[in-house]
This record gives C-alpha cells, sequence and structure tokens, in this order.
C-alpha cells in the first residue's frame, strides 16, 4: 500500500470507530434548540515521491586483427652464364634504276587570239529638234518645238533662228570583241624514258639520273659467331641461338617488394601475418573484417549519472475530522397554557461552550494548528462528550481513537525519514 495514504486512513479510521457509535447515540439524545455545527477538516500533507533512476553505462574495448601477407620470390643474377652467340643476315645485292628521258616531239607554246572591242547598237536613241524662242518685250528665251508659237500672233515669243537635237530616249548598246587573230594551241612534248640498272654504288649512263628504285638482284647469307657482350658491325644482323660455356650464378629471396637490383620469378606464398591494433578504446569495431577485442582492455563509459526523478509532486490533502452536525428542533414548553413559561428553567444555564484546541492532534503531522475554526455549543453531560458533538465517549472509543491516531504518526515519520 502507498504509504502516502495510510495517515488519512489512520485518521479516518479513528473519526469512525471513535466518532460514529457516539454520534448516533448523541442523535438520539441530543437537546432540542441545538444550532447547526459545521464539519472540522484538517489539513495533511503529502511529501514529494522521488525515484533514483540508475546511471547508464556500456563498455568499450581496444580492438585487434591480423593482416595476412604475401611474399613474392626475386632473383638476381650475381654472375651472368658465359658463352657464345651465334649472328646471320642476309645479304642482298642490290641494283639501283637510272633513268633518262628521251624527246621524241619538241615543245611548241600556243599563240593567243588577238582582237578589239567594238560598240555596237541596239536599239537607236529617240530624239526631237527644238528651237529657241525670244520674248519681244522682257528678251527672255526658251526652246519649244518647232512651230510652237504658229497660232494668236505667236503670243509675244518670235524664233531666233537657232536649233538643237534633244535625246528623248538614250539608244542601247553592246560591247562585243571582234577577232583580229585566231589563237593558236600549243603542242605537248612527247617523249620516253629509258631505265638502266646498275649495281648500287655505281654510276648510271650519262645523261641518265639516279632514283630511288631498287632491286635484288641476288641473296647470300652472312654468319658470325661473338662472345657474350659483342654484336657483329652492320645491319640486318639475328641473334641466334647461344652456347654455354659457364653456368650463370643467381641469388633469390623472398620479400613483400622487389629490392633493388632483383627481378620477380613470379612465385609466391604466404608471409608472415601483420597485427593491427587499436589506440583508442569504442564500443564497435573499426571498419574492416576480423577485428577482436583485447583481452582485458574493457572499460565503462558513463553514458548518463544516476539521478532522482521526481515521480510525484508534493500535495495537501484535507482529511474530515468531525462530521457537520445538524441543528436540532426547537424545545416546546410542555405546560398546560401555552402562553406560560417556566421562568426558574434557564436552557442556556445548561449549555457551556466548548473550544476544540486541537491539543491532541499537535503529534501528528499536518494537524494541530493547522486545524481550522472552532467548535461551539456542546450539550454539557454528565459523561465525557466528544467536542463539537455532545456524543457520548466511552472509554474503550478514546483509547481505540488515541491508537490510530499514534499509528499513523509513526508511519508518517519512518516515511519522511528514508526520504531524507
Amino acid at each position: 500500500m502507498n504509504k502516502r495514504l495510510l495517515a488519512p486512513l489512520s485518521l479516518a479510521a479513528a473519526a469512525v470507530l471513535g466518532f460514529a457509535p457516539s454520534a448516533a447515540h448523541a442523535a438520539e439524545d441530543a437537546a432540542c434548540g441545538q444550532p447547526a455545527i459545521p464539519a472540522v477538516y484538517a489539513q495533511v500533507d503529502h511529501p514529494a515521491v522521488v525515484t533514483t533512476i540508475g546511471e547508464v553505462t556500456h563498455v568499450e574495448w581496444l580492438w585487434r586483427r591480423s593482416i595476412p601477407t604475401t611474399e613474392f620470390e626475386y632473383s638476381r643474377t650475381v654472375s651472368p652464364a658465359r658463352g657464345t652467340w651465334s649472328w646471320s643476315r642476309r645479304v642482298d645485292a642490290l641494283e639501283r634504276a637510272w633513268v633518262r628521258t628521251v624527246i621524241d616531239r619538241a615543245f611548241v607554246p600556243a599563240v593567243p587570239e588577238v582582237g578589239h572591242h567594238e560598240t555596237q547598237v541596239v536599239t537607236p536613241a529617240v530624239t526631237r529638234t527644238e528651237a529657241e524662242f525670244v520674248h519681244q518685250q522682257s528678251g527672255r528665251t526658251r526652246w519649244e518645238v518647232a512651230g510652237w508659237n504658229a497660232d494668236e500672233g505667236g503670243k509675244g515669243w518670235s524664233p531666233t533662228g537657232e536649233t538643237r537635237v534633244v535625246e528623248v530616249t538614250p539608244a542601247v548598246t553592246t560591247t562585243v570583241w571582234i577577232v583580229d587573230q585566231a589563237a593558236v594551241p600549243a603542242v605537248s612534248e612527247l617523249s620516253h624514258d629509258e631505265t638502266t640498272w646498275v649495281p648500287d654504288g655505281d654510276s648510271g649512263p650519262a645523261g641518265s639520273t639516279s632514283t630511288s628504285s631498287t632491286r635484288v638482284a641476288s641473296t647470300t647469307t652472312e654468319t658470325a659467331e661473338l662472345a657474350d657482350g659483342d654484336e657483329p658491325a652492320g645491319a640486318g644482323w639475328v641473334k641466334g641461338a647461344f652456347t654455354q660455356t659457364a653456368a650463370a650464378t643467381t641469388e633469390e629471396i623472398w620479400a613483400a617488394t622487389a629490392p633493388d637490383g632483383f627481378a620477380p620469378t613470379g612465385a609466391e606464398r604466404a608471409g608472415t601475418p601483420t597485427v593491427e591494433q587499436t589506440d583508442v578504446a569504442s564500443a564497435t569495431a573499426p571498419a574492416g573484417d576480423d577485428w577482436s577485442q583485447v583481452d582485458g582492455s574493457g572499460v565503462t563509459v558513463v553514458d548518463a549519472a544516476a539521478h532522482d526523478v521526481e515521480t510525484a509532486a508534493a500535495w495537501t490533502e484535507m482529511v474530515l475530522v468531525s462530521p457537520e452536525v445538524p441543528a436540532t428542533a426547537a424545545c416546546v414548553d410542555e405546560t398546560d397554557d401555552p402562553d406560560e413559561t417556566d421562568e426558574g428553567t434557564d436552557d442556556g444555564d445548561d449549555i457551556e461552550n466548548v473550544v476544540d484546541t486541537g491539543d491532541d492532534l499537535g503529534e501528528v503531522d499536518g494537524l494541530g494548528d493547522e486545524v481550522p475554526g472552532e467548535v461551539m455549543g456542546a450539550v454539557e453531560h454528565s459523561d465525557a462528550v466528544l467536542p463539537a458533538t455532545g456524543a457520548v465517549v466511552g472509554p474503550w472509543l478514546l483509547a481505540l481513537g488515541a491508537g490510530s491516531v499514534l499509528a499513523g504518526v509513526g508511519v508518517l515519520s519512518r516515511g519522511r525519514h528514508r526520504k531524507s
């Protein structure tokens, strides 16, 4: 059960067991004319609920792997084999062509055409003849077609006797070439070549020219036997068979790369694996294959430290201490004359004001001075009564209520001690 609920339950048990029977008895024996008594509540403070979250960690390791290697065989010649090489070449007897040109007909150059350009009229020009006229008063002249002033006295104009020809439409002409002497074409040269084959290196016939054309007149084979490292003079030699007189001395080694002066033989084998190890611990292996954890290198890394989390905030609760007591009916005078009253009876003298100070609840956390209000108007009885109710309380009920209150105080004290 939640410890926060024990204190209210203890108080409730005390109220029910201690007050309920007395309240029922008081309801039967309550005096008339009692005012209503409001319910009384007590404030109970509940502490916050704190949960401790453990730290979060992970393990990191150093990583190691074995990398396979390959060794290759390399060789070098300590002393070469000794012997002779056979050489051979084909020797061709070459002839070179010499050419002489023989002219059968001489060249005659061409004679160009001789002529001139001449302009010819295609369409003749259109012309008209105009006469000069002078004005008799102003002396002004003008050119008009002859007979222009023949009517009505000549309009004051008279011909001067001068005439001119005016071109109305110009003539259409063309320029043509007139041949005075026809052209004579050239006469090409006629000739033929005479070829003479002469041994290469010799001079050809007089008047002939050497060409780049050659031919093999005959072929012979030339051989030579020379020591290793020597070559015959001249071009066209082909190296033949080797005749060994002493075997070569070689040195072979196995390595990952070729040392200076060594050449690979093509053989290979598995070498000594190399070990690769990380310098920094990590939770996962580096990129690549065949990584494994180094024994004893595990290191615990704290990702998040342990901390407290408040899962429920502190809260305050109002607990019912005494229930509401309703007002009793008004008192009725039982004399025969309702107008007469027993002046010697004063019900108010039987009522004393009772104030519940809450001293009995002062040791309970949340009770005591914080009990709101006070209850007045309890009925005076010879027996012990509950405050604010007037109910008769037996000794066993008082003991039971006090025990419940003490139990609640003890539970609250232990709970707070553990939280602190």
